[in-house]
């Protein structure tokens, strides 16, 4: 499978972890987590993904295959350019909500689905993750429970993404 359609099927993946996880618990809310949430805010590209611990594809000097964007406490994933003009992985792209919790150790990232890949129907429906952001490179890690370290394995769902532009 080439790799971006294992981005698109680690996309389906995190679809069913969604499914699975039960609702979000509230997280501490505050001046840490404003800032926290400020400092994610921005365009980026794909550079690695690990689903099940299958590595994918490097694609992230080029914002135009595909384009990550964090927009308030929203992080949308959707073609570039380099699909959209060929009519590639039309529909591919999906929307979450997320809420941070910096104060914990890993650092927290839950995630509601807003809008899924082709059609899925997976409004509303909730994963556990955490998240590191060093150097503009943010890494999540989701899975059906909370993971407690950054390793992609089994039942997990690794995404690093390379800050390219504030918003």
């Amino acid at each position: 499978m080439s790799g971006t359609g294992r981005v698109v099927a680690a996309a389906v993946c995190l679809a069913g972890l969604l499914i699975l996880t039960p609702g979000l618990s509230s997280t501490a809310a505050g001046k840490e987590e404003d800032k926290a949430q400020e400092a994610l805010q921005g365009v980026y590209a794909f550079k690695a993904g690990v689903e099940d611990g299958v590595p994918d594809e490097d694609t992230s000097k080029d914002v135009n295959v595909w384009r990550f964007e964090i927009t308030g406490t929203e992080l949308e994933m959707k073609p570039g350019f380099e699909l959209e003009k060929y009519d590639l992985y039309k529909g591919a792209g999906f929307k979450l909500k997320f809420r941070l919790d910096p104060k914990t150790r890993p650092r927290h990232f839950d995630v509601t689905w807003m809008e899924g890949p082709n059609g899925l129907q997976l409004k509303g429906q909730t994963a556990l993750g955490i998240y590191k952001f060093e150097k503009d490179e943010l890494t999540i890690v989701i899975g059906k429970d909370r993971p407690s370290c950054f390793e992609g394995g089994k039942g997990r769902f690794k995404l690093v993404l390379a800050k390219k532009s504030k918003r």
